[in-house]
């Protein structure tokens, strides 16, 4: 592990006590730019697949976003999206095979069942941020 892994924690300001290894910090990160771009293109009634996560979260992290992240972060906070394999569905500007499936993305919110359209809102963030965390620390313990 190189030496700028491991001693982040002691270059990083911030109150004494025990802190996250490096590789469920860089989860957290990943959890919390999945959940902002989930929650724009949600909030724009798009359909979430994941090449269109995978290309904002490369964009605003500039690390590597694969499924096996999406794994990780399903394993830690299973409640937060549900995940679907769907037939392609090709727009003017993608080119795919009629016959490729794609992987949708939609997140978990608990809404009212009278509640008109849900959307996921900066407190929902927070609060699905603020519960990954909780998750994270528990599975260190």
């Amino acid at each position: 592990m190189p030496a700028y892994q491991r001693f982040l924690a002691l270059a990083q300001p911030g109150p004494p006590g025990l802190v996250l290894p490096y590789k469920y910090q860089v989860l957290a990160e990943r959890f919390c730019s999945m959940d902002t771009i989930v929650g724009m293109l949600y909030n724009c009634s798009e359909t979430v697949t994941f090449t269109k996560v995978k290309q904002g979260v490369q964009d605003m992290m500039r690390k590597c976003f694969e499924e096996c992240s999406v794994g990780r972060i399903k394993t830690v906070y299973p409640g937060s999206y549900r995940f679907c394999q769907e037939r392609y569905a090709p727009t003017f500007k993608d080119v795919g095979r009629k016959s490729d499936y794609q992987l949708t993305i939609e997140p978990l919110l608990d809404q009212p069942a009278g509640s008109a359209a849900p959307q996921l809102t900066a407190s929902h963030l927070l609060q699905r941020r603020q519960i990954f965390s909780q998750n994270l620390v528990a599975r260190i313990r």
